[in-house]
């Protein structure tokens, strides 16, 4: 912010937009519940940083909020939920009206099933 090298903020968010952030949407309704989703909140974080200019000992909650983007498990949440929308209202949608089977293991949810307990709460 008070350096006048280097690209300017707006360029640098829209580029981190465009990159990192869509990379990361995509699908993630399906790969959003996996334990390997941490992964990419790291690299998600670090884009954030680069574009805020803050350092590496600054929350993570703040950098976001300098950013102006949601945080990474609201993003996922968001697009898990216009997902199962779509699939719940959309006639045309190849997955409407198919219900979400039971798992055996409990690791395995969907995000049909998880999202309807977040509605619910």
């Amino acid at each position: 912010m008070g350096s006048c090298w280097g690209a300017q903020t707006h360029t640098l968010r829209t580029t981190a937009m465009a990159l990192c952030l869509s990379t990361a949407k995509y699908a993630s309704p399906v790969w959003g519940r996996s334990v390997h989703s941490k992964q990419i909140d790291v690299t998600l974080n670090e884009t954030c940083r680069l574009v805020t200019g803050c350092l590496r000992n600054s929350k993570v909650e703040e950098i976001y909020v300098l950013a102006g983007i949601a945080p990474p498990a609201i993003r996922r949440a968001v697009q898990a939920d216009w997902e199962r929308t779509k699939m719940t209202k959309d006639d045309r949608h190849p997955m409407h009206g198919i219900e979400a089977n039971n798992f055996r293991l409990k690791s395995r949810n969907s995000f049909l099933k998880k999202d309807e307990m977040l509605k619910n709460n």
